[in-house]
């Protein structure tokens, strides 16, 4: 039986070339009315961030939903020198480095269309700025910024069909996501860019106690800036 609906936990990590720790704190029944409030800090070598939200997954007990949160980081990136995919065997050399500041709010609007069925929209206002860049194969000569410091303010759409079931930690059930993210230089945006992602989770109870889950995704972007391209995992692998 549930005692508490919140947790404080620590977190530790050490991955290549990023190693830190945080804390954060949720509130997972805010209220008794099953509200959600989460906070979380962390500093490391290289991605050091702050997030703090809200989200009300049933205003006044109605179908509609409503979540704000803040989010600040500070990354260092490294970019490597394309290859052919067919000859990434090993460690591809790294090109160049760059610190990347982010300070982000955004809003969220969703609706239950109906069981395990929702559409939403968010906006995320954001400014992006380059503390430097770093020429990683020849380092006397100066490296060119990724792009300017500037403001993107992209207006996403999703729609998630979720059914899926958790007991005790296992999943069971399906997970589909289609979203379409687009920024207007009519709100503020230095540029116009688009993004479309699909993304699918099947997950399986096996003996009991174990799952066995299969994730798919795939994306499709136009003209996009620096920091929402997509990258390929590990601690922003670009």
């Amino acid at each position: 039986d549930e005692k508490f609906s919140w947790v404080i936990g620590p977190t530790f990590y050490n991955q290549p070339g990023n190693y830190g720790g945080g804390v954060g704190f949720l509130e997972a029944n805010l209220f008794g009315e099953n509200k959600k409030f989460l906070i979380y800090a962390q500093y490391a070598s290289a991605d050091s961030l702050f997030v703090a939200s809200y989200w009300d997954p049933a205003i006044a007990a109605s179908r509609f939903s409503w979540r704000v949160f803040v989010f600040g980081r500070r990354e260092n990136v490294t970019e490597y020198s394309y290859v052919n995919p067919a000859q990434y065997i090993g460690q591809p050399a790294p090109d160049r480095g760059s610190t990347l500041n982010q300070l982000s709010a955004g809003l969220l609007v969703g609706m239950n269309l109906w069981r395990g069925l929702t559409l939403d929209a968010e906006i995320m206002p954001s400014h992006f700025s380059f503390d430097g860049a770093r020429d990683l194969r020849d380092p006397i000569t100066p490296a060119v910024l990724p792009q300017d410091d500037g403001w993107d303010v992209p207006i996403t759409f999703r729609l998630i069909r979720d059914k899926r079931a958790n007991w005790h930690g296992v999943t069971q059930g399906s997970k589909f996501t289609l979203a379409y993210e687009r920024a207007f230089p009519e709100l503020g945006s230095e540029t116009r860019y688009e993004r479309a992602e699909a993304g699918l989770v099947l997950a399986n109870k096996v003996f009991e106690e174990h799952n066995f889950v299969v994730k798919l995704g795939a994306g499709y972007g136009k003209n996009l800036p620096f920091q929402r391209e997509f990258t390929s995992g590990g601690s922003n692998l670009r």
